[in-house]
């Protein structure tokens, strides 16, 4: 009846010698698989960021070249379709220049605009805020109550060039993005 037991015993110890490290190899291969997994992901979001933080950031540059060259070209030239067009294709909603009271000088919209987006109390408010460089001001309701940036660059006569961009470019983006789980 010993080596009934001596048997039993010889077979546990053996059975344990192989799945200890079996389990443990187990263990550790699927960690490092989810570490790498974890990596890999990490990799590919931070490369979308920066994808996404170069978009916008050609976007910014884009925009404020844009209010610039508004600024600079008078609507009497003839070329009010052609800058209503390119307005359009970046976002913009409404552009005006105002003198140092907020009196409008120069107004215009892109074709698909119907309701002007800046209003007597949007000049003044924009006015107080313009400086040399285009400024980007926080995200506000325009007149007819849209979610608007505002832009602005004061003028030598201590007016502005005021545009109203719309967000649903920088919207689009955000929906683009897909981190996961």
């Amino acid at each position: 009846m010993r080596p009934m037991r001596l048997r039993y015993w010889l077979t546990g110890a053996f059975a344990l010698v192989a799945i200890i490290p079996i389990t443990l190899l187990g263990f550790w291969i699927e960690e490092t698989a989810l570490q790498k997994e974890f990596d890999a992901v990490e990799e590919k979001h931070l490369l979308l960021a920066e994808n996404i933080t170069a978009a916008l950031e050609r976007y910014s540059a884009d925009t404020r070249a844009a209010l610039e060259m508004f600024a600079l070209v008078p609507q009497a030239s003839g070329a009010t379709d052609e800058l209503a067009v390119f307005a359009d294709a970046l976002g913009f909603r409404h552009f005006c220049i105002v003198d140092a009271d907020g009196t409008v000088l120069h107004d215009f919209m892109p074709a698909g605009e119907s309701d002007p987006s800046i209003d007597a109390a949007l000049i003044r408010e924009v006015l107080s805020q313009a400086g040399p460089e285009v400024a980007f001001l926080p995200v506000k309701a325009d007149a007819v109550g849209r979610p608007t940036i505002l832009l602005t660059q004061s003028s030598a006569d201590g007016g502005a060039a005021i545009g109203a961009l719309s967000t649903d470019y920088i919207v689009r983006l955000g929906r683009m993005i897909d981190f996961g789980n």
